[in-house]
């Protein structure tokens, strides 16, 4: 014991194997599936999705991936000289775990002594173990959407002649909170007294969101036409994409529940980069084959 707290290291003879008290031998992990699919000879359909649900393998504190999935796909030849295509796809994933589970923490455990007990003799969460960081310490949760779409046209208004036009989008959103709340160790006398782990002694929030928006446009036309032994084909075609990228993040001192991040920001900061990017592209493409 040093000045009432009890000691670690070269002063502890406990026998732990740390990875054995961090990591669990297995944990379960779901998938589901589902997929229909129809059509007709001018017209076919297809949907399907997916839900996975993926424990981790941290044995203090909790950590889950949970990943839904939507994807559909139409194609119909809506007369002989038009047809339309159109696929959609749409992915969220939800992903939660203590705001210590972080790269200081995987270069500690083989760094830590097999003397050094889990828990102190009076049941607590031994000082400087970064259990209770893991088990009280806070919880980062990232929550993520993306949604795609494409659109295309196909033309044929004579043999050997097709006009394309297609457009897709893909929109993305996330949604980033880390709170970070300070834990307490135990004196001999059961007493409790902050701890520091790198992250202060004062609670603190975190919110991140964060949009991105593509957008593409293609429209081309070719002719393809035989000349006795000889194949000829000319191309001429538009291409314009269009990037946008919006971030608004914001902290906040002194809360107090780490599932509500309603607070005073003491910083924050908003930033379209629409404007510092200057992401728009548009292209004329030609081409000539013989």
């Amino acid at each position: 014991m040093n000045n009432k707290k009890w000691n670690n290291y070269g002063g502890a003879f406990a026998n732990t194997d740390w990875f054995d008290e961090f990591y669990k031998k297995n944990v379960p992990s779901t998938q589901h599936n589902i997929s229909l699919s129809g059509g007709s000879e001018k017209i076919n359909w297809s949907v399907s999705g997916s839900f996975l649900k993926q424990n981790g393998l941290i044995r203090h504190g909790h950590d889950e991936l949970d990943r839904y999935t939507v994807n559909s796909k139409i194609g119909a030849e809506i007369a002989s000289w038009i047809r339309l295509d159109y696929n959609t796809k749409w992915t969220r994933t939800d992903y939660e775990k203590p705001q210590y589970l972080t790269g200081l923490f995987f270069h500690n455990i083989a760094r830590r002594w097999p003397t050094c007990p889990a828990i102190d003799p009076n049941g607590h969460w031994m000082d400087g173990m970064e259990i209770a960081e893991l088990e009280d310490g806070g919880v980062t949760s990232e929550h993520k959407d993306w949604f795609t779409q494409q659109l295309k046209f196909t033309i044929t208004p004579l043999e050997g002649w097709n006009i394309y036009a297609e457009g897709a989008m893909r929109t993305s959103n996330e949604k980033k909170t880390t709170s970070k709340i300070p834990v307490y160790s135990y004196d001999i006398d059961g007493n409790p007294y902050l701890r520091d782990s790198g992250y202060g002694t004062v609670s603190n929030v975190y919110d991140n969101r964060f949009r991105q928006n593509y957008y593409a446009v293609n429209v081309y036309t070719d002719y393809t036409r035989n000349f006795g032994l000889h194949n000829g084909k000319i191309m001429v075609g538009l291409n314009y994409e269009r990037y946008d990228q919006d971030n608004l993040w914001g902290s906040g001192r002194q809360t107090y529940h780490y599932r509500q991040t309603i607070f005073e920001p003491s910083s924050g900061k908003h930033e379209d980069r629409r404007r510092l990017l200057e992401p728009r592209n548009c292209r004329l493409l030609c081409s000539l084959e013989l």
